[in-house]
């Protein structure tokens, strides 16, 4: 370890803390020379370092050390939004200080987002004219003054506009048109000010349609053709990442450029060149890059392209007619063309319906059921991918035909929107029909809009991240290309060679996460074994509680599934059950508590309930109030009585003072429903030599034990803290009826293991959590 390594930690954790005596942790040491080890010899790290470890500061220290010495850059990527927030407001200012001290060197640092989680302005100003029944042909304004006037203006105009409108280019789905101008204009503000502008940013609930029509995708950007660019707030913030030393990114990014193979951060050449990455939450890394290589094929799809692709060339006829003067020569041709491209385009609509009715028939010979897995054999839209992508091409050349005609900066814009779509749903009709090793494929159905899709998922995301993720291109500096250091000639050849196969430069990589399961390494394709820290808040788990209640009869009758012959536990009968003991534990801690459930549906129940028993004296909050969850933890966070009700996505990354998440209740471990991709994943695993019994643990209880941990991890944050956390599982004890089998409750357990104290009494836990209440002090 660097005597630069421990200076520099010494000075963060002292300003970390406001403590002049306070050193890093044990722990928190070893991880970080860990770390930089990698860092120097371009290797890898994967750490289980549990809660209070602090991960942030000892990835930040090495990294930051990397940058001023070796003028080497680092990528950090987190899960969540609160712990993107965390590195960039409160570690890394921390960090960059503690650096100077140290080597008299300033660091900078930058946060990247997607493209489209920032407002654009020309889009923002387009929908705000078409909602609030403005000329949408009107010219642009490009200055601050002009679009602040703007936004004035479309504010008072959509009062007088009906509730309802559609934008082009963005399906069928109608949105309340005062919605749309409030979020254009704060957008349009947000660009005249330089703000940041950013969806987390946005002061209020904005509905997902809403925001995609006052956003653009980055493959959607007008880029140099834009009339706003020098405003373009996304593009301000590449900008800035691009001279950075340490970027926090988020694990979206590189989800995407793992299952796409697309330049996004790695590899750059706007971003510029990287050397390390640092993976912070890493556990949810590999289901993020499974979604991102996510593709369907449906009717519906094809039939919303047509419609989308017809809105385009109607807004084209419209903005290519001129106003005045024209010839009546003029405005035939362009009608001429207009009918000639709708001709080309109806096509979909027959398309559609035999797409959507070779997936029924599919469905059907297979028996009905919701989910279908494929098999090898199995391609369910043999007769009719042909014609799909046949037809994709005719809606690529109906785009085509319109730009090479003319047409407003708005029509190339949604032009290049439908490119787009029809690029990706040429990808998904070879993605669904052809078996591929380590890709889920099945048909499903939504009983919600009575369509059939299907769909293609990959599960082997390990060499999709050793070949896109760890490693990345060579990428001169400007100073190299000005200076003349690096010929044309050189660097010609090296793009070559790049392009007929030549190994990119390898990362280093650090993967660090509060839980991990076995096999982590293997499955993200890392040389490094796991290793695990011990937790430094031993004394906190001493002082806390965990509370399984123990069942009576009476518990035993109500949970039995009543069509069994043999005592068995009914899931859909668990949440009626669990309801009433939630509401007595948030009673007998007087709130401030978190409440997760395994199911949305179950999460409705506990919040409407616990909502009804509060009768204000608390307030009951929900990832269903119809607001961002990172708006709603807020809220939570700021009122210390207040519960948060939830599943999933507030099982990671939250993070509450002490008192506010005193109590955090779990309805029972969230292991996931079989599925076509997690038993992609088990097949995987049998094809490789593992027992069908074994797979499926590695696969379905190791993920489920993760997230078990993550939620329980929720409650202790700091030394200070002291809560209880409560699992209404009954199988994760022995000896009931229900137990479940002794070597998935052991895996259960050992997430659970860590607490100082166990009750099974529902009336002794009750008692402790008033007792407990009785000595926090107030707030």
């Amino acid at each position: 370890m660097t005597s630069y390594l421990i200076e520099a930690m010494n000075a963060a954790v002292v300003a970390a803390t406001g403590n002049p005596a306070a050193k890093p942790r044990p722990a928190q040491l070893l991880i970080a020379q860990e770390i930089e080890e990698a860092m120097r010899t371009k290797t890898h790290v994967v750490a289980q370092a549990p809660t209070g470890s602090g991960k942030s500061i000892a990835g930040m220290v090495p990294a930051a050390l990397q940058a001023a010495i070796a003028g080497e850059r680092t990528v950090v990527s987190t899960e969540s939004l609160s712990l993107q927030a965390q590195y960039a407001e409160k570690d890394l200012p921390v960090v960059a200080a503690a650096v100077a001290h140290v080597t008299g060197k300033h660091i900078s640092f930058a946060v990247l987002k997607g493209w489209s989680n920032y407002s654009c302005a020309l889009d923002a100003v387009h929908s705000a004219r078409i909602a609030a029944g403005l000329d949408p042909e009107a010219p642009i304004p490009i200055t601050e003054a002009g679009l602040r006037k703007f936004a004035d203006d479309a504010e008072k105009a959509v009062e007088s506009q009906p509730l309802g409108t559609r934008v082009s280019g963005r399906g069928d789905q109608l949105v309340d048109s005062r919605e749309l101008v409030e979020a254009a204009a704060w957008g349009v503000r947000a660009t005249a000010d330089q703000r940041v502008g950013d969806r987390h940013s946005y002061p209020g609930a904005v509905a997902g349609p809403v925001w995609d029509a006052v956003s653009v995708s980055a493959s959607d950007c007008m880029k140099e053709r834009c009339p706003l660019l020098d405003l373009c707030l996304p593009a301000k913030a590449k900008r800035k990442a691009a001279a950075a030393d340490i970027v926090v990114t988020n694990h979206t990014l590189l989800g995407i450029q793992a299952a796409k193979n697309v330049p996004v951060v790695m590899s750059s050449k706007s971003l510029g060149q990287f050397h390390h990455v640092v993976v912070d939450e890493a556990h949810g890394l590999p289901s993020i890059v499974r979604d991102q290589g996510a593709t369907a094929v449906s009717g519906r799809q094809v039939d919303r392209l047509r419609s989308a692709a017809s809105r385009v060339v109607d807004e084209w006829a419209k903005s290519a007619t001129p106003r005045k003067g024209a010839t009546k020569e003029v405005s035939a041709q362009i009608l001429k063309i207009k009918a000639e491209q709708l001709k080309y385009l109806a096509a979909g609509m027959r398309i559609s319906d035999d797409l959507a009715r070779e997936l029924t028939a599919f469905r059907d010979a297979g028996g009905s059921k919701p989910i279908m897995k494929l098999a090898a054999e199995d391609n369910p839209i043999a007769t009719t991918a042909a014609a799909v992508t046949g037809y994709l091409a005719v809606v690529r050349q109906v785009m085509k035909t319109l730009e090479a005609n003319g047409g407003s900066m708005t029509i190339s814009r949604d032009v290049a929107r439908i490119r787009t779509r029809c690029a990706n749903l040429a990808s998904a009709v070879t993605a669904v029909s052809t078996h591929e090793v380590g890709v889920a494929r099945w048909v499903e159905y939504h009983q919600e809009r009575g369509t059939i899709d299907a769909k293609a998922t990959p599960v082997q995301i390990g060499p999709m991240l050793a070949g896109a993720v760890w490693v990345t291109e060579e990428i001169p500096t400007e100073e190299e290309l000005m200076s003349g250091k690096r010929s044309i000639a050189e660097l010609t050849d090296e793009a070559n060679s790049t392009a007929e196969g030549k190994p990119k430069v390898p990362l280093s990589v650090t993967m660090l996460s509060a839980t991990l399961p076995v096999g982590f390494s293997r499955e993200v394709a890392l040389s490094a074994r796991l290793q695990r820290f011990p937790t430094p808040l031993d004394e906190a788990y001493e002082r806390s509680v965990l509370h399984i209640p123990k069942m009576t009869d009476t518990d035993i009758r109500r949970l039995s599934n009543p069509y069994e012959t043999k005592q068995k536990f009914d899931t859909k009968a668990h949440a009626a059950w669990a309801v009433g003991k939630v509401v007595e534990l948030v009673e007998a801690n007087a709130g401030s508590a978190l409440v997760l459930s395994a199911t949305a549906a179950g999460g409705r129940v506990y919040a409407e309930q616990l909502r009804m028993a509060a009768g204000g004296r608390w307030k009951v909050l929900s990832q269903w109030d119809g607001r961002l969850p990172s708006a709603v933890a807020a809220d939570w966070r700021a009122d210390h009585s207040s519960v948060l009700v939830g599943t999933r996505s507030f099982m990671t990354g939250l993070d509450a003072p002490g008192a506010t998440c005193s109590l955090v209740i779990l309805d029972r471990p969230p292991r996931a429903a079989g599925n076509p991709v997690d038993d992609a994943r088990v097949e995987m695993l049998t094809a490789g030599g593992s027992s069908r019994w074994d797979a499926d643990t590695k696969v379905y209880v190791s993920d489920a034990v993760v997230l078990l941990a993550q939620a329980v991890g929720r409650l202790l944050r700091s030394v200070d803290d002291q809560g209880m956390v409560v699992v209404l599982d009954p199988r994760m004890l022995k000896n009931n009826p229900f137990s479940y089998n002794e070597a998935t409750r052991t895996r259960y357990m050992a997430a659970v293991a860590e607490f100082g104290r166990k009750i099974s009494d529902p009336a002794k836990a009750l008692d402790w959590l008033r007792t407990s209440r009785a000595a926090r002090p107030a707030a």
